[in-house]
């Protein structure tokens, strides 16, 4: 007789165990060089944004080799992001409007607001990959560290690991 066991993992606790990407994995052979082009915002969300990221881009390349984030707030621990190509002022939206860093469920005081998975942000200009912790549009479906792929002038995302349960602080 053979029994078969079958055992079931959350995948929070799977997390840890899996491999991330990382910003070698991702990294780029070329970077722009020069002063950038002014950025041109022709989406409907850009247009909205107009002022911030014309800024934003005069600062030049901090990412993919040749493009520029360019962050804002939009409410507490909440920003908006768009991406301009220093080479030609071209304007790309992200796939989310925006992202929250906080939880969107009430958080009691004793709990420890620092737990991974929510105010990760990191890129690189030597990288393709950009990191962004928190829930996306605050949809608690979205919640964790997502890892996304600059690609084909668009984000893609390509794993997201679920932020780590909060701990209570130590008094």
């Amino acid at each position: 007789m053979v029994t078969i066991t079958c055992l079931i993992t959350p995948d929070f606790l799977l997390a840890d165990q899996r491999s991330f990407p990382s910003f070698e994995q991702y990294s780029v052979t070329s970077k722009f060089h020069g002063k950038p082009a002014q950025a041109r915002p022709s989406t409907k969300r850009a247009k909205l944004f107009r002022t911030v990221i014309i800024n934003g881009a005069k600062k030049g390349p901090n990412f993919a080799g040749h493009f520029t984030i360019v962050f804002w707030g939009c409410g507490t621990a909440c920003i908006t992001l768009a991406i301009v190509d220093a080479a030609n002022g071209e304007v790309y939206d992200t796939p989310f409007r925006y992202t929250s860093m906080f939880p969107p469920f009430p958080v009691s005081e004793d709990i420890d607001r620092n737990s991974e998975g929510y105010g990760e942000f990191e890129f690189h200009l030597e990288s393709r990959l950009l990191i962004l912790g928190g829930c996306l549009e605050e949809d608690e479906n979205q919640c964790g560290v997502h890892y996304f792929e600059w690609k084909d002038n668009a984000l893609r995302l390509i794993t997201v690991k679920p932020p780590t349960p909060f701990k209570r602080k130590q008094q």
